[in-house]
């Protein structure tokens, strides 16, 4: 089977942690991975999984600054011996609109959109020929983005999720050597806890469910030239459901993995354990 050699943002903590640790219970993988803040959590996997030596590195870095992304690929390149020919964009920022003045919308910008391209530009390189297959944790606000019916709370978050989406359908459409894997999930993790925080009961996929439908959608693409898939707990589609119409996914091809209840994770509010479920992002 062939090696491979992924590229991992975002990657110390919650979804890329996940990420990182499923990945490299596939034999074929070896993984760099970066964080602003990655703190022991390399020496805390290998302690765990000591048979992962020599397949897992961690660096430290800002995924939005130039200087610092050229600095992970080279430092990826060296460990590896080749430039990475997976790509992971996880790293991001999960606010609402009424918490972003003018700085917090360009920091935003920055770690949400531009931070991926600089990522991808740097490791193509001049080699724009090299094969190269790259997961991007979306979110399904890009989706009602692109359907016109923004989130109420959260536009500016689905617009730059949206922009990111539409940089990479064009990167897979017009480069035969690129292909690109749309993970779409719904409430989870740091940013179902907002959710909970601000508007009461939340329904959300839990962090490795995501995880783990996110390395199938990646490993995916060994057959195909775009994947996409919404990753969403039933209780909230049921809510959200007048944002996407079931048809006009299937015609698109986008896949639809609901979680059940019994799966999902009902977070309430401590001081509110009666709440009724409510979405909070209309």
């Amino acid at each position: 089977m062939e090696q491979e050699y992924i590229f991992i943002s975002g990657a110390s903590k919650g979804l890329g942690k996940a990420l990182t640790e499923r990945l490299l219970a596939r034999p074929t993988a070896k993984i760099f991975a970066f964080s602003r803040n990655p703190g022991d959590v390399e020496q805390e996997l290998l302690t765990a999984h000591p048979e992962w030596q020599g397949r897992v590195q961690f660096g430290k870095g800002d995924a939005g600054n130039q200087e610092d992304v050229t600095r992970l690929v080279a430092e990826a390149t060296t460990f590896f011996g080749e430039r990475p020919n997976k790509i992971i964009l996880n790293a991001g920022m999960f606010a609402f609109d009424d918490e972003l003045d003018v700085k917090k919308k360009e920091e935003m910008q920055q770690l949400n959109v531009e931070s991926n391209k600089i990522i991808i530009n740097e490791i193509r390189g001049n080699d724009k020929e090299k094969p190269l297959h790259i997961l991007f944790i979306s979110s399904i606000g890009a989706l009602a983005e692109e359907a016109e019916k923004p989130f109420e709370h959260t536009t500016v978050y689905g617009k730059t999720k949206a922009q990111v989406d539409a940089y990479l359908k064009e990167l897979a459409t017009t480069n035969d050597h690129i292909r690109v894997a749309l993970s779409y999930p719904g409430p989870f993790g740091d940013s179902a806890k907002k959710l909970r925080d601000k508007f009461g009961d939340t329904w959300a996929v839990p962090t490795e469910l995501v995880a783990a439908r996110s390395a199938v959608l990646l490993e995916s693409l060994n057959m195909k030239k775009i994947a996409e898939e919404i990753i969403v707990s039933e209780k909230h589609f049921s809510i959200e459901n007048n944002f996407f119409d079931l048809q006009e996914l299937a015609k698109k091809h986008i896949a639809l993995t609901e979680i059940s209840e019994s799966e999902s994770e009902h977070l309430i509010k401590k001081d509110e354990p009666n709440n009724e479920i409510r979405n909070g992002i209309k």
